[in-house]
């Protein structure tokens, strides 16, 4: 059975690809028929709702790298290539946002005087770290070497990210208000963008799985230091100016990166 559907893969990589994340989106699509509406337009990730997730992201981890392992693309998703020494340079500007990031948290502590224990801090980083693990694999993984086939690597890298990123809607479905839905989905396709072009530099998915995992933990005890300012519908897009130009940086980061990448390629190839 695993060797027929391993022969299939490696004849149909894009028709595999789009089945696997495809199988992933309609299991999301039924986890959010069930969720109740978040009413009030307010942001329905929460520290306490990433808190109690674990076991299904690790789950939803497991099986995607069971999926690598059925299909045999464990080198093809770059999970067990080598890390191109030369290339952890292009990790400056990304590591730098999030020093940014984690600054902000600082920032917002000084100014509501809350900081998340050590004990929160750790059932934060057991689930984002499953939560990286499962995103990377499909999108930047399963996805961009599906498409790279048939569109090449660079399209394939934003067209993956642009998926990514309008899946995100799915919070809007479930009752989040649907100015923060929009950010949210702006800000996964930039950062998505960035990641895949790692992804290419690097030659290796590990470095998005880490970047992806830290960003999520930065953020989820970003949202626990402000407490109870939420974010709802009645912010504004002045409120979110400081995020969106965030994602600016991070769209303009991974182009960067596809760019330099890109004729680096070219250059080799000729």
């Amino acid at each position: 059975m695993v060797s027929a559907i391993r022969a299939w893969a490696h004849k149909s990589p894009l028709t595999a690809s789009v089945v696997a994340t495809g199988a992933y989106v309609l299991l999301f699509g039924i986890f959010v028929a069930l969720q109740p509406g978040g009413g009030g337009g307010a942001v329905l990730i929460t520290p306490e709702r990433v808190a109690q997730v674990f076991w299904p992201e690790f789950l939803l981890a497991l099986s995607s790298l069971a999926i690598v392992w059925v299909f045999g693309w464990a080198r093809e998703v770059r999970l067990t290539t080598p890390l191109a020494a030369k290339s952890v340079r292009v990790l400056i500007l990304p590591l730098l946002l999030l020093l940014l990031l984690f600054a902000t948290g600082a920032a917002i502590s000084a100014e509501t005087g809350i900081q998340p224990s050590w004990s929160e801090a750790f059932s934060y980083a057991r689930v984002v770290i499953w939560v990286g693990v499962f995103e990377e694999v499909v999108f930047r993984g399963l996805l961009l070497y599906g498409l790279a086939t048939r569109i090449g690597p660079v399209r394939a890298a934003l067209v993956s990210s642009l998926i990514f990123g309008l899946l995100h809607y799915g919070n809007w479905a479930s009752g989040q208000g649907a100015l923060i839905s929009h950010f949210q989905v702006i800000h996964a396709t930039s950062l998505g963008v960035m990641m895949a072009a790692i992804t290419l530099r690097t030659g290796s998915l590990w470095p998005a799985i880490l970047y992806h995992a830290v960003w999520d933990l930065g953020a989820v005890l970003n949202l626990a230091r402000a407490g109870e300012v939420a974010m709802t519908e009645a912010m504004g897009v002045r409120d979110l100016a400081p995020a969106l130009m965030l994602s600016g940086v991070e769209l303009a980061i991974g182009l960067g990166i596809l760019a330099f990448w890109a004729r680096g390629r070219a250059r080799r190839a000729q």
